[in-house]
């Protein structure tokens, strides 16, 4: 999103599609704000200070109504980050959300950098249903215990689809693909 015409690009593109609120990883955009598409559509954006690295967005379509309703998009620290940063961006999520009202919805999406097998379901019935791609691993299992305790259903797991619509990251070879980004809702 940091290069030029990329917003523009984006919008044209979601013309096509049937969408309210799209939520964006690695933005690569400076700082916290807000800003408006030639389009009409609304964007919050949030990413590092001074370097054009990861961050976090919110495209809202214009024609959109307002709803109660509470979103935190989420970048989490991918595996080759240590466990005690990972235990912080939990830290900080479960802060946030017990500052949240609970009269609306709860949606909290992103790039998790976390693998959900489809056999969880059988531990994690409610949070996790048995739609899901990759191996469940010990750093995976923070994710799960997060969104159980805040009663949240990962929602990517509650049907059926396409692998090109499931898989959000793919080996060069083309060969291994894994689901590493989750909507969560309330259970």
């Amino acid at each position: 999103m940091y290069a030029c015409g990329n917003i523009h690009e984006l919008t044209h593109e979601l013309q096509r599609y049937n969408w309210d609120i799209i939520g964006l990883s690695e933005v690569r955009w400076t700082g916290i704000g807000e800003t408006i598409t030639e389009e009409g559509q609304k964007i919050w954006f949030s990413g590092e200070e001074k370097k054009h690295h990861y961050g976090v967005a919110f495209i809202v379509r214009k024609e959109s109504k307002p709803h109660n309703m509470t979103i935190i998009r989420v970048y989490a620290p991918t595996s080759d980050h240590d466990d005690d940063e990972v235990e912080e961006l939990y830290k900080q999520l479960d802060a946030l959300i017990a500052r949240v009202l609970r009269k609306g919805i709860l949606v909290v999406q992103g790039n998790w950098n976390a693998k959900v097998g489809p056999y969880s379901h059988q531990h994690w019935a409610g949070t996790f249903c048995r739609f899901g791609i990759g191996e469940t691993n010990n750093k995976d299992l923070r994710f799960l215990e997060f969104a159980k305790n805040h009663r949240l259903t990962l929602a990517n797991s509650l049907h059926p689809h396409k692998l090109s619509r499931t898989a959000t990251w793919h080996s060069s070879n083309g060969r291994v693909h894994n689901q590493l980004d989750f909507d969560s809702k309330p259970a």
